[in-house]
């Protein structure tokens, strides 16, 4: 099965700009409208834009039915951008609103805009647990939007302030947008938990003068308790200028199989002499104990023009 999200959408009865996601069940072929979707899941209210974000393929809670995680920007009617992200337990059918859903998370600040990331976290709050990342890069938790990604437990249900998360990770710095993107980043270290990876594009002028050069961090599992990444974390750090590393980022599993899982960091505005804002992905093999540089990656993959912006986006592709 797939979903696909509309965060603008405004049918069936919703908001403008409430925003939609799309359950479609296999097999697929021909040409597919609204109407052929198994279930659709709608904002419960206007300018939510729900499915800014989604994951799917999630057990959340244990039943042998994948689960869906679907992030917004909206959280109520104030249009504060407080963000939230909804859960729905398997299986899914027919049109509901998603202030119908199993778990609610709710930030407890306005502007966060958490649900902006949303993941699986697989085991990074320890052996036997299953987890969910929900990223709010505009999070003033340590600085004016430094950013802080939360890790949450996926069996809770009802309403679930991020507040009280298992883990809450943010950036010390002004206007770094950590979360922005986030990822379960598999077992890097081979000690059998799960861990994380988290981007932070906007870090640079308030740290060392340069402008948005951006970072990713790999925190390693088990986690709980408040910190700041750069108390728990490894960087991985973009040696130019804007290059906005940790835009995306991706857990890609075990690339050169090794026995230890790798990762993926995206800086689409990564420039160098041949072409400005070619853009870049770095993979970096596991394990990771040290501060790496893209210009060290085990790979650096360019764009092949300038302004090309590769590495927007990071995927695992599988075999």
């Amino acid at each position: 099965d797939v979903l696909i999200a509309a965060p603008y959408c405004d049918d069936y009865g919703a908001e403008a700009y409430a925003g939609c996601v799309r359950l479609y069940s296999g097999p697929h072929e021909g040409t597919r409208g609204p109407d052929d979707a198994t279930a659709t899941l709608l904002g419960p209210y206007e300018f939510a834009q729900v499915g800014v974000s989604i994951a799917g393929a999630l057990d959340a809670n244990q039943d042998g039915y994948a689960d869906v995680l679907v992030g917004s920007l909206g959280d109520n009617d104030s249009r504060q951008s407080w963000g939230a992200a909804w859960l729905v337990h398997g299986p899914i059918s027919g049109t509901h609103f998603l202030d119908e859903a199993d778990s609610t998370y709710i930030s407890d600040e306005g502007g966060d805009q958490a649900g902006w990331s949303v993941r699986g976290g697989g085991s990074s709050a320890g052996a036997g647990t299953i987890s969910l990342l929900i990223g709010a890069p505009t999070s003033d938790l340590e600085g004016r939007e430094s950013g802080s990604a939360y890790v949450v437990d996926a069996q809770l249900t009802g309403e679930v302030r991020l507040g009280d998360a298992t883990a809450i990770l943010s950036s010390r710095h002004q206007s770094a947008h950590a979360g922005q993107a986030l990822d379960c980043a598999g077992d890097t270290d081979g000690d059998g938990i799960d861990d994380l990876i988290i981007g932070e594009p906007q870090l640079g002028a308030f740290v060392d003068g340069q402008e948005h050069e951006g970072m990713a961090w790999i925190v390693p599992g088990p986690v709980s308790g408040a910190w700041l990444l750069d108390d728990v974390a490894t960087e991985i750090r973009s040696e130019g200028t804007r290059a906005f590393a940790g835009y995306d980022v991706s857990g890609i599993g075990d690339s050169n199989a090794d026995g230890y899982d790798d990762v993926l960091v995206g800086a689409y505005f990564y420039t160098d002499k041949s072409y400005e804002d070619r853009g870049a992905a770095a993979l970096f093999l596991g394990p990771i104990p040290r501060a790496r540089d893209l210009a060290d990656a085990d790979a650096l993959i360019l764009g092949h023009v300038e302004h090309a912006f590769f590495g927007i986006r990071t995927a695992a592709a599988g075999d």
